[in-house]
């Protein structure tokens, strides 16, 4: 199958929305997901009338991209959970994402 030769590179990631509606079960597949993983690119934009920050978009890349999928997560900053146990899921794949030895390019 064709499909199957294509490196992940080259497929289109898997996007999860970190807001208010998004489970504890896709948070902690992330988390899982980011544990592993050292490189990361990382986009911001701001939001057009306060210039505040309204979307980090981040993009695992995984040691073997040829095989594992790559995965977009978007963080809808105006759209946080204000506290619960979403928020604390929320800020876990943050701080897994911005371990000190982890790699972040813009």
């Amino acid at each position: 199958m064709l499909a199957n030769s294509i490196p992940s590179i080259l497929k289109q990631p898997a996007v999860y929305y970190l807001d208010s509606q998004t489970s504890v079960r896709s948070m902690e597949d992330l988390i899982t997901l980011c544990t592993a993983t050292k490189h990361y690119v990382i986009d911001t934009e701001s939001d057009l009338d306060t210039h505040l920050p309204a979307i980090i978009q981040i993009l695992p890349i995984p040691a073997d991209s040829s095989t594992t999928p790559l995965v977009l997560i978007i963080i809808e900053v105006n759209h946080l959970p204000p506290k619960g146990k979403s928020r604390i899921k929320i800020e876990e794949v943050c701080n897994v994402i911005f371990k000190k030895d982890h790699h972040l390019n813009g």
